[in-house]
């Protein structure tokens, strides 16, 4: 089966859980014999044209610069060379990954027309317009895939029409080649890795942090990422006098994140958007450490409160201390519910499932 992948974005250019995932799931689709072809915009200074990451072909095109401009005869130009490259590589189906301004080269019209496809949906739908692209992707695909049961609740009752072609298959990740080791001796280190937003809270990790030390209780914490709120929460370090206790350490490639969740007791998900999966709380389980993380969005199905980690209320640094300072002062609790949450990812997350639940996606709309 010939499938083509539109993601907007790919590694090795952009680094987050959707990317991850979408390379694990397609390098397994193609070791079951099936042809990928994937089409993604242009980042990284890279210009449009052809690559290649860990053998999969990838087409690059200047989506969002030409739709950004507004010009026709770039548009045009653009949408030309996508249906050179679908009659080239001639698809058995397509796969279409959230509802991105990028999305409309890959409308029903043209060579498209007759494509069977399927719609993954890793955020939130924006609000319902019936005129929307994103409506009209909906509307135009043969089933919709969400990779979570809350993302599920909100499609639906954002577009309720859509609940007949719609199914959940929960995000998963092969288990790393680095197995598990003992959660290190004190002091106790803490681990955020993501994306430096507002939306992550990792200011809440530091605020906590900071009333902890005031009770004495002394423990680390390790930022893995970077982004735009970097330098402001460096600046919130040195007010609260925790240069010994917080390290920034940038962006890490995706196969060097579980060593570095080893090196860690906890990892913190204090977001306070409603994360429509939560990878991150995915990767710390297989690594058998325990997680505190905002009940919300599609966390709670990954961490079970007070057996495999702990959930606090979003936005609340009251409630993150309290969580955090039970594992300092715990640490066979701490080892009790990393070791849970190692067993149960392992029942309900896994991975060759996800790849099997997307090939029988695939072959019933083909």
């Amino acid at each position: 089966m010939r499938i083509l992948c539109h993601c907007e974005g790919y590694l090795p250019d952009v680094i987050g859980g959707q990317e991850v995932l979408s390379a694990h799931l397609l390098g397994q689709l193609r070791q079951r014999g099936h042809e990928i072809l994937v089409l993604t915009s242009c980042v990284a200074g890279r210009p449009a044209g052809r690559y290649s990451y860990e053998g999969l072909p990838l087409h690059k095109f200047e989506f969002g610069p030409v739709l950004q401009s507004g010009q026709m005869e770039g548009i045009v130009r653009v949408q030309k060379d996508v249906y050179d490259t679908v009659r080239e590589f001639r698809p058995d189906v397509m796969h279409l990954n959230d509802a991105r301004v990028s999305s409309f080269f890959f409308l029903r019209r043209d060579v498209l027309r007759d494509i069977p496809r399927a719609l993954t949906l890793h955020s939130p739908l924006r609000p319902f317009a019936k005129s929307g692209l994103q409506n009209r992707l909906m509307q135009e695909a043969n089933i919709i895939v969400a990779v979570s049961q809350s993302i599920a609740n909100n499609a639906v009752e954002t577009v309720p029409s859509i609940e007949r072609k719609l199914i959940v298959i929960r995000n998963a990740l092969p288990l790393p080649p680095v197995l598990p080791s003992p959660l290190p001796e004190a002091p106790v280190t803490f681990l955020c890795l993501g994306r430096i937003v507002e939306e992550k809270g990792i200011n809440l990790a530091i605020e906590a942090l900071a009333m902890l030390s005031a009770q004495g209780l002394k423990a680390n914490l390790v930022v893995l990422g970077d982004g735009p709120q970097k330098e402001a929460l460096q600046q919130l370090v040195h007010e609260r006098a925790l240069q010994e206790h917080v390290r920034f350490r940038g962006w890490v490639m995706p196969e060097d994140i579980p060593a570095a969740i080893n090196e860690a007791t906890a990892v913190l998900v204090p977001s306070r958007w409603k994360e429509p999966f939560g990878l991150v709380a995915l990767q710390a389980a297989q690594m058998g450490r325990p997680v505190i993380a905002s009940s919300i969005g599609g966390l709670p199905e990954i961490v079970v409160h007070e057996e495999t980690g702990l959930l606090v209320s979003p936005d609340d640094v009251t409630a993150l201390a309290t969580a955090m300072s039970e594992l300092i002062r715990n640490a066979d609790l701490a080892k009790k519910m990393g070791d849970a949450a190692c067993s149960r990812v392992t029942c309900y997350f896994d991975f060759a499932s996800l790849v099997v639940g997307y090939e029988k996606v695939f072959l019933s709309i083909q």
